[in-house]
């Protein structure tokens, strides 16, 4: 047991190491959390160090209090130029994260800027020590300004868990290579990460030998209802009464979509108790109006902020009473990071979940029972080959000559990727990127720009990996405001155009469109509801281990293939998930038995399966598989997050990525050794 002398001993010696940030970053509280603790001494002697605990358990402060202090500590410093890049994954985190780290950096006399796409700090000149950043604007400053981030000494990778896994965590693991290549020594890298049962493997992606301090939470006991509500207006009329009652005056809502925040918001808002007190919060928001809703909902006593996922990670929004859950998150981590927003300085969270049908209801039960065993199922893909389109290009405009190579590229991979992609790998990219118009060719080795390229490096295009959405900016006609983005149809324009009224709804108002440019709408505010109009993002994958253990909870063995008999016809509950949903999407279809496209879960059957369609046969269904994936390599793609560059890939490369994406012969192995077994799918009777 610890006693009190060991703990004052113990703090005497951490304030001593900090001397120079202790006072602005802990003088005010006391005492040190676990992970505030753990982490001085690795992180001072300068080990790549990775912070995994609970969200508002201060992990980025573990990290940055002694990463300011070695700043502070080293005296022969260059001044004007960045020496601590602090990479969040979102714009909304970084102004968050600026927020709450600039005044005790300010205390120690350390300035610290913003470099994203909402803020335009020059870091060419007198650029202050500390600047926070996304992974595309990294990739800008590499791209265009490479010399002046050659004095960087640390990077701390913030909530690095929300990168990993996607199509920006491996762009962001080509560049942290790439800036080590141009650094005058090798950054410290430090990673703050949500407490995961894989945090070890996060640090070994992006991270070098490094120190772990994993720790867990403090056991928090949950509070939650289920409550049927067939329509949103069932949702929202629940949501007034809890919050009318008195009993929760601050809630959170989550949604699954725009649309659904937009339409939550307008019918709170009708209500005459509730006026003032309704907020939306997504991410078709231009920044201005999610901001000033974050500062309100902060500052109001009493009131309902309806959210996407925007408002899971972390963004200061000030005690929350309540989180209600209008249908079941993607995953078991969204569930963790909604639920953990809820009365986060008492014992207990509160949160209603609210289910549309008897399915959603328990598939909620589902996600809470293993957010309370810690079982949270991975969905990995494998590091996606067009991020290295991406970088190809970037890395060409850093160059001094504008020219790249296969070897050039394949030297600044990491360790792990090199040895998955060999230079004639590459050569065959560079090539099959000319053909796609973003290169052109030098010399059989070399290849500069191509008009393609060009135009993106001039737009400020070419530094994401997330794919463009059709939407266009919409703006106040009165005071020129951006308010978001929305998506109109060509009907939409043409009953404007026709002399006919046009409303939309965006920040939970209703908008009139007065008139609409070629990539702009100008709107007036008026009364009343009107329909959102948003581009229809893809649902996020269901994992497979998620969907068999769903399975489990449902009473399906691993191996049964459940068939149900009901009045729209034969419905298949496979649950294996997305990726295998979709091959089997493929065989049902080869087969003649599916009528439309399934989910990770169903399947519509136009007729029983009977023996000649092969289901026993592996080497069959695996045939088939790939034939499907080979016919509809680009749909599967998209599906699996491929990103906007992977039309530049040479479709041997694609394949060979999908074939490890999906993994055909181990889904046909698991398929030829399911059952075909007639009974309910869930303990509940479906609806008709």
């Amino acid at each position: 047991m610890t006693s009190p002398t060991d703990t004052f001993d113990e703090l005497r010696a951490v304030r001593e190491a900090l001397r120079h940030t202790w006072h602005a970053f802990y003088a005010r509280f006391g005492n040190l959390r676990e992970a505030q603790r753990l982490a001085v001494a690795p992180v001072l002697a300068g080990h790549d160090t990775l912070v995994g605990a609970p969200t508002a358990s201060g992990k980025t402060e573990a990290l940055m209090a002694p990463l300011a202090q070695r700043l502070l500590s080293r005296r022969d410093a260059p001044a004007g130029q960045a020496r601590l890049l602090v990479i969040s994954p979102t714009r909304a985190l970084c102004n968050d994260l600026h927020r709450r780290i600039e005044p005790p950096l300010r205390q120690c006399k350390l300035k610290v800027g913003v470099r994203t796409g909402d803020h335009s700090l020059n870091i060419t000149r007198d650029a202050p020590p500390v600047v926070i950043t996304t992974p595309e604007s990294l990739d800008s400053m590499l791209s265009r300004w490479p010399a002046a981030l050659r004095s960087v000494e640390a990077l701390l990778l913030d909530e690095i868990h929300l990168l990993d896994g996607s199509a920006r965590g491996d762009q962001l693991r080509v560049l942290l290579e790439r800036l080590e290549r141009i650094c005058h020594t090798r950054p410290q890298r430090c990673a703050a990460s949500a407490t995961l049962p894989h945090a070890d493997e996060i640090a070994r992606r992006y991270l070098r030998a490094p120190e772990l301090i994993l720790v867990g939470g403090a056991g928090r006991g949950l509070d939650a209802r289920l409550v049927h509500t067939p329509e949103l207006a069932d949702a929202s009329t629940d949501i007034a009464e809890t919050f009318l009652s008195g009993e929760s005056r601050k809630i959170l809502v989550f949604a699954n979509a725009r649309a659904q925040v937009e339409a939550l918001v307008a019918c709170l808002s009708a209500h005459p108790r509730l006026a003032g007190r309704i907020f939306a919060h997504h991410g078709s928001l231009s920044r201005s109006v999610r901001l000033r809703t974050e500062r309100r909902f902060l500052d109001a006593p009493a009131a309902i902020c309806v959210a996407t996922m925007t408002l899971e990670l972390g963004i200061d929004i000030g005690d929350v009473d309540r989180v209600v859950l209008v249908g079941p998150p993607p995953n078991v981590g969204a569930l963790v990071q909604r639920v953990g927003r809820a009365n986060r300085r008492g014992s207990v969270a509160h949160v209603t979940c609210l289910a549309s049908d008897d399915f959603e209801a328990l598939r909620l039960e589902h996600l809470l029972v293993c957010a309370d065993e810690g079982r949270l199922f991975e969905d990995p893909v494998p590091f996606r080959p067009s991020v290295l389109a991406q970088q190809a290009i970037s890395l060409l405009f850093q160059s001094r000559n504008k020219w790249i190579g296969a070897e050039v590229l394949h030297q600044r991979l990491p360790e792990t990727i090199q040895s998955t992609y060999s230079p004639h790998d590459l050569l065959d990219l560079l090539q099959a990127m000319c053909t796609a118009g973003y290169l052109t060719p030098l010399n059989g080795q070399r290849f500069a720009a191509g008009d393609r390229a060009q135009k993106m490096y001039e737009h400020g295009l070419m530094h994401a990996n997330i794919d463009d959405t059709p939407e266009i900016e919409v703006f106040d006609e009165t005071t020129g405001e951006l308010l978001g983005r929305v998506a109109l149809s060509r009907k939409q324009r043409e009953s404007l155009g026709d002399g006919q009224e046009l409303g939309l709804s965006l920040a939970g108002r209703r908008r009139e469109v007065v008139r609409i440019t070629q990539d702009q709408v100008f709107v007036d505010s008026a009364q009343g509801e009107a329909p959102s109009a948003f581009f229809a993002r893809q649902s996020p994958r269901y994992a497979f281990g998620l969907a068999r253990d769903l399975a489990a909870f449902l009473g399906i063995g691993h191996h049964e293939l459940r068939v149900e008999r009901w009045t729209k016809g034969a419905r298949l509950g496979h649950f294996l998930g997305t990726r295998w949903g979709l091959l089997l999407d493929g065989i049902l279809r080869e087969r003649g038995l599916a009528t439309r496209p399934g989910n990770a879960f169903f399947h519509i059957l136009k007729r029983d399966p009977e023996l000649k369609d092969g289901f026993d046969d592996a080497e069959r269904l695996e045939r088939d598989a790939r034939a499907f994936i080979a016919r509809e390599s680009e749909r599967l793609a998209r599906r699996l997050d491929i990103g906007p560059f992977y039309n530049g890939l040479p479709p041997n490369l694609l394949r060979s990525w999908l074939d490890e994406a999906l993994a055909p012969a181990e889904f046909a192995r698991h398929l030829a050794q399911c059952e075909w077994v007639e009974g309910p799918i869930f303990p509940l009777s479906p609806e008709d």
